[in-house]
């Protein structure tokens, strides 16, 4: 694969964390995680990542995320929403680092898109294809066909990148754990299912606890840029639970 980092965020970003719903009963709890961004190869800490969650009967109806330096300071919050689509929610991301607003809404036919880059606006309208994953419903997909990639069976899906305006169909299917206990956890790799773009971009390396299907590392590109350093660093994001 080629490192690419001016390349790669496009395809990847914005990917993780959440959970289906159900309205009957419902019981009210909350739940914290954190993620710990370090430079590949390194034991630099770029960021943190600070998940929280509102839950009703064990399934996310809401999860903010708030992005911090190694300081504390916080550059760039996004909340999301969960409707009827788990694996499509709606959301909101503020990114004062980089002066970007996104605003992503999901109906039944279409995406709508709003952005401000710079102060520059962009409004664009996506038309829905299935599977659908947007953002965090990412991880509700794997939860959905948990059964399948534990068995070794490729899924594919239709993923948002809203800077693009567009949908890429992604391939997830399980790899073999190098880091991690394989009777403990379940590792699986994502990339673009498509042969020419799959040689211009890196893939994605994600390993899940069987106990809990939870994630708790990421591998690959970062979803923020510094553009101080002109850079879009590849991390290893450890996650746990608070």
């Amino acid at each position: 694969m080629t490192h690419n980092a001016k390349r790669t965020p496009s395809i990847f970003c914005l990917l993780l964390l959440a959970f289906t719903c159900s309205m009957t009963q419902a019981t009210n709890t909350s739940r914290d995680v954190t993620g710990e961004a370090y430079r590949q190869a390194t034991e630099t800490l770029l960021y943190r990542e600070v998940h929280s969650y509102s839950i009703i009967n064990d399934a996310i109806r809401q999860q903010e995320v708030i992005y911090t330096q190694p300081d504390g300071t916080p550059w760039a919050q996004k909340t999301l929403t969960f409707g009827q689509r788990p694996t499509a929610p709606s959301f909101t991301l503020t990114d004062s680092r980089n002066q970007e607003s996104l605003q992503v809404t999901v109906n039944d036919k279409h995406i709508n898109i709003q952005r401000s880059d710079k102060g520059k606006q962009y409004t664009a309208e996506v038309g829905i294809q299935s599977p659908l994953v947007v953002d965090a419903g990412f991880d509700p997909f794997v939860r959905q066909h948990w059964k399948s990639l534990n068995q070794g069976k490729p899924e594919t899906f239709f993923f948002l990148l809203p800077r693009r305006e567009r949908l890429v169909e992604l391939k997830l299917i399980s790899r073999p754990c190098t880091k991690y206990d394989p009777d403990l956890f379940l590792c699986l790799s994502l990339d673009i299912n498509n042969w020419f773009l799959r040689m211009l971009v890196d893939t994605i390396e994600l390993t899940y606890q069987r106990s809990d299907k939870r994630l708790v590392q990421y591998r690959g590109v970062s979803n923020l840029s510094f553009p101080e350093q002109d850079d879009t660093p590849h991390v290893d994001i450890y996650y746990r639970p608070q």
